[in-house]
């Protein structure tokens, strides 16, 4: 029977003293009395096939209990998960790599082939590398030669031995050394879809159970593992001292993640709070909690924690309790708001504290104001970003106004600059993701875009950012604007109206009229708004150099042309200006031009003069096609025709005369 004690003890151990409450029971941890081991077979037959992994479903694992959760406090089972990995499913970038069935390097679109463990579940996942095709026997030499190799085995918890019969079967035997005990939980083999003919070929069983208590029979002697605590000297290094939790009471629970030691005196003066590692004169590891902490640098600028705030002092004083430490005597502090969740950071100045840094619960953020009206809300008379060591940057003046400024004489080529950048971003596909995950992980563009929509936002902010600085960056077409300022006349409400369609009342704007592979053409368009209608084109400066203009132009001064003047949309009309020459041309034929001493209609060519006057259509009339004049008539049928009368002073010289003459003589 075991040995219950009925009182508190207080028992002297080797190097120490060990504690028992009333009603402990006597168990020693490295006796094999009463308990025997258990032995499990995994029987892989020649029938196996030689390819066993899956593309698309869950591949085959075998799943065994190493310690029942019937002998341990929190009553999980400890077990081991033989998983089968195929280096097809791996990134090719890392086939190269020792430790390829890291689950870290599995492809993206394949990790829900394998089988994981949860975090309430305690399992040691033994990955065993798979190539097809494989033979049963070399199989099994892999599994064996895993096992031994891993963590339990190297421990002697486990041992396991690999046996020939009748070169049909190969049997892994799996002896649980110096984990005894009843195992009490049955195997299991998964073996995938059912597609793959695995029943037949692998088989996994108990050849003993074991029985009894795991690890543990009872003893007549106590044993310092069953005391509630230990105060002695640390087994491992005797200049240290320690208070030690007992492992087989007070309820602790044996795993490799949990730490016995409560109190741990080194050597070398360091003191270490659950853990036998202190890296600092005091290592606390886990939590901590107090009324409040008082750090005392050397410097008098002291903090103490307290309550919901962090406060910043100004004094030399070590008591915490001193006139110093008093309600508003710190210089600055950090505070959750009263009632809410917002953080705020207040320094004392000469009108009381002032809201420096405020941080809302909703994510706003404020900067000399309680209340942020934006994501980034700054109440200040002037801002300025500058850069390091030199004096450019951006400034927000006093009127509200912004500044770029650079007074620097290596940037005299450029000055102060305002930059606007368009592009159509990145395209999530296929070609863009593999790029950065490893080639093969996305087969097609939906299963990249599936996956790039369901990270968190700030994953996918960095994946676009790495995806512009590998280089795809979509271009911009033609049409795109690439950027523009607005002219804007508040008024009403300036929540409820569209900023996009009213009180514009000016634009400017550059927009994409050509690109290709040689690069991209834009024009800059200068559009105004009149009083009912939004922001419309007046003026557009294109950059083949053929620019536009909408409406009347009044100029007070002079306008100077180079060559001419033409005709929207018709290139054979024009006023045309050279060194002392104007000509006005129609048809592309110059019908009048003017130069020094001289005006001359026409150009040579079929070109009529016609002058009108009051009354008569024809007063002047000069027929180009057949080179005669006619005063009155546009049909001359001489070299001059005149329909009416004709008076001279002077003398009238002809070859030939027809008519009637009056006056004169002869």
């Amino acid at each position: 029977m075991p040995n219950y004690l009925n009182q508190s003890n207080v028992i002297k151990n080797i190097g120490g003293f060990s504690f028992f409450s009333s009603g402990s029971t006597a168990f020693e941890s490295t006796s094999s009395n009463a308990s025997t081991a258990a032995q499990l077979d995994i029987n892989l037959s020649s029938s196996l096939p030689t390819n066993i992994i899956n593309n698309t479903t869950l591949n085959p694992y075998i799943r065994f209990t190493v310690v029942s959760g019937s002998g341990r406090s929190d009553g999980i089972d400890q077990e081991i998960i033989i998983r089968f990995f195929s280096s097809s499913h791996i990134q090719p970038k890392y086939t190269s790599s020792a430790d390829t069935t890291n689950p870290g390097y599995v492809l993206i679109s394949s990790r829900s082939l394998y089988i994981t463990s949860s975090n309430t579940e305690e399992i040691n996942v033994i990955d065993v590398p798979y190539t097809n095709p494989t033979s049963y026997s070399v199989l099994a030499s892999s599994i064996h030669d895993i096992l031994t190799g891993s963590g339990y085995f190297q421990g002697n918890n486990l041992s396991a031995s690999k046996t020939s019969i009748a070169e049909q079967n190969e049997i892994i035997s799996i002896h649980y050394n110096n984990s005894r005990g009843a195992v009490g939980t049955s195997p299991t083999v998964y073996t995938g879809s059912g597609a793959i003919p695995l029943t037949s070929g692998i088989s996994v069983s108990y050849t003993s159970t074991g029985s009894g208590a795991f690890n543990f029979s009872p003893q007549p002697q106590l044993h310092f593992a069953s005391a509630s605590y230990n105060f002695r000297l640390n087994t491992e290094n005797q200049d240290n001292l320690e208070l030690a939790q007992g492992i087989s009471s007070s309820g602790f629970t044996s795993n490799t993640k949990t730490e016995p030691t409560l109190l741990f005196f080194s050597s070398s003066g360091k003191v270490g709070f659950g853990t036998k590692n202190p890296k600092s004169d005091v290592d606390i590891s886990g939590s901590i909690r107090g009324t409040e902490i008082l750090t005392n640098p050397k410097t008098g600028r002291n903090i103490k924690m307290e309550g919901d705030e962090i406060k910043f002092y100004e004094t030399n004083q070590e008591d915490p309790k001193h006139a110093d430490y008093g309600d508003n005597k710190e210089r600055a502090r950090i505070k959750a708001v009263d009632g809410s969740f917002n953080l705020v950071f207040e320094v004392s100045g000469s009108s009381g504290y002032t809201n420096s840094v405020y941080i809302s619960q909703s994510g706003k953020i404020g900067f000399n104001t309680d209340d942020p009206q934006s994501g980034f809300d700054a109440v200040v008379e002037e801002a300025q970003f500058q850069r390091p060591g030199s004096r450019k940057g951006l400034k927000i003046n006093d009127e509200g106004n912004i500044e770029s400024f650079n007074r620097d004489v290596d940037s005299s080529t450029t000055g102060s600059e305002f930059i606007l950048r368009y592009s159509r971003g990145t395209t999530i596909n296929a070609l863009s993701m593999n790029v950065l995950f490893g080639e093969g992980n996305f087969g097609d563009d939906g299963s990249a875009v599936d996956y790039f929509n369901n990270l968190p936002p700030e994953e996918q902010s960095s994946i676009l950012e790495k995806l512009e600085s590998v280089g795809f960056i979509s271009p911009v077409q033609t049409g795109d604007t690439l950027g523009s300022i607005r002219w804007i006349a508040e008024s009403g409400s300036l929540s409820t109206l569209d900023p996009r369609s009213t009180g514009e009342t000016a634009v400017l704007k550059a927009v994409v009229s050509d690109v290709d592979a040689s690069g991209v053409q834009a024009d800059l368009i200068f559009s105004v708004a009149g009083k009912t209608g939004a922001a419309a084109q007046v003026m557009l400066l294109d950059a083949g150099g053929n620019h536009e203009m909408t409406g009347s132009l009044d100029i007070l001064g002079n306008l100077t042309v180079n060559q001419a003047i033409f005709h929207r949309g018709d290139t054979d009309t024009s006023i045309g200006f050279a060194n002392n020459n104007v000509h006005i041309k129609a048809g592309n034929e110059i019908n009048f031009q003017v130069v020094p001493s001289q005006v001359t209609v026409g150009d040579g060519g079929n070109v009529d003069f016609q002058v009108k006057a009051l009354g008569d259509q024809y007063n002047l009339f000069s027929d180009g096609g057949n080179a005669k004049v006619g005063i009155g008539t546009n049909s001359p049928g001489e070299k001059l025709e005149v329909v009416g009368n004709i008076s001279a002073s002077g003398t009238l010289t002809a070859d030939t005369l027809t008519g009637k003459i009056t006056g004169g003589s002869f």
